[in-house]
């Protein structure tokens, strides 16, 4: 099955993803999926809801490390938010050609599984700025959470043409 990535504003980017309890041959397909969708869109993540599973899975790639190596977290959870906050700008696969200011926490912790040997063992990551930007990112889509649910509303107001175009564009 090849996988492609959805735009904003198909249904399963708002659900609430499902949690994955075991590790088998559907699971090591959409990771490998995701991985050749994340590479063709040269993004830094990749949410399984962005490929139509809501599956609670996500693909990080580390800015400091080798680009064609992401994470597979699977089941993450923040644990931990520091209370330093920084705005930067954000653009996601599932809105082409938008990029929006976005407040995060700075610092934060995650809890998820990993695959080893074919096992799920869970591990904690601690991550700072472009990584920890990204695992929020990422793990927002897990909870039905978009870049355009952190804008204020007269922002919203100003880019609703340009989202009104990327649903015609990329879903007819």
């Amino acid at each position: 099955m090849s996988r492609k990535l959805l735009y904003y504003p198909e249904p399963v980017l708002r659900r609430k993803a499902d949690e994955i309890e075991e590790v088998d041959e559907e699971v090591l397909e959409l990771v490998e999926e995701m991985k050749k969708v994340l590479d063709q869109n040269s993004g830094l993540g990749l949410a399984a809801p962005q490929v139509g599973e809501s599956r609670s899975l996500i693909l990080v790639v580390d800015p400091d490390k080798p680009y064609d190596d992401p994470m597979v977290l699977i089941n993450p959870e923040i644990t931990m938010k520091s209370d330093e906050e920084v705005t930067s700008e954000e653009g996601c696969l599932c809105f082409p050609e938008l990029y929006l200011d976005v407040k995060r926490a700075n610092e934060i912790k995650v809890k998820a599984h990993v695959i080893e040997n074919g096992e799920l063992k869970e591990k904690t990551f601690e991550s700072e700025k472009m990584l920890s930007r990204i695992m929020q990112h990422e793990i927002d889509h897990l909870n039905g959470i978009l870049i355009i649910d952190h804008i204020s509303a007269t922002k919203m107001e100003m880019i609703k043409g340009k989202l009104k175009e990327i649903a015609r564009k990329k879903n007819g």
